[in-house]
């Protein structure tokens, strides 16, 4: 007797891929908001490429507590704005993109502010 499988692999792939958090790639700032966006809110989840630069001149960064920017093991990333704000949340972070499991040297994150870097605190 044939058994007939309760999803079909394509439709499988298909659903993983429409429920895995949406991710692109970013080079410039741009990459994450208009570049008349001040501040520029950023909550979604990207990858930045190797040596990228994120520059928002005067302008304001402000990562929100579900935003995520990933930057690979061994690559740099520098952020220059006027003030930049990591907002409470389980998520909103600028972290490494490597597996707890695979070894892997850390990345270099530079943050070159004009003015302030506000770490907000949720509640206790």
């Amino acid at each position: 007797m044939r058994r007939t499988p309760l999803l079909h692999p394509a439709l499988a792939l298909l659903l993983a891929a429409l429920l895995t958090p949406s991710s692109g790639q970013a080079t410039t700032a741009t990459d994450l908001c208009a570049a008349a966006a001040n501040p520029c809110t950023w909550s979604g989840n990207i990858l930045v490429t190797a040596g990228s630069t994120l520059d928002f001149g005067g302008r304001d960064l402000v990562i929100t507590g579900s935003g995520i920017i990933r930057v690979n093991g061994g690559d740099t990333l520098t952020i220059k704005a006027r003030r930049v704000t990591l907002e409470p949340g389980t998520l909103g972070r600028i972290r490494a993109n490597t597996a707890p499991s695979a070894p892997a040297s850390a990345p270099t994150i530079n943050i070159e502010v004009t003015q302030d870097i506000i770490l907000q605190r949720g509640p206790s």
